[in-house]
């Protein structure tokens, strides 16, 4: 099923749906999951754009040499790397 919508079901997102009916407050539970994906949506977007803009920056600069232009290429692909791993574990750690 996830790979139809492209996206995985996230354990609090549905803990928070199955309370809301508990408690029969469903406007507020939708609210809260929508509020909960924007804002992993965006976090993710910006850390991208970040990277992203980091890279050309880089990578302009360093023309001139393409041994260096290549090293410095994968040192920032790696740290992203890193930095979307280390946002993640949080979630990871939740689920658990």
């Amino acid at each position: 099923m996830e790979q139809v919508f492209g996206m995985v079901r996230c354990p609090g997102l549905v803990l928070i749906i199955l309370i809301s009916l508990l408690l029969d407050t469903i406007g507020l539970g939708f609210f809260l999951a929508l509020s909960i994906i924007l804002v992993l949506a965006v976090t993710i977007s910006v850390i991208v754009v970040i990277e992203t803009i980091g890279k050309t920056l880089i990578l302009g600069s360093l023309q001139r040499r393409r041994n260096p232009v290549e090293i410095a290429g994968q040192e920032i692909e790696t740290l992203a790397k890193r930095m979307i791993m280390a946002l993640a574990t949080p979630f990871l750690a939740a689920a658990f």
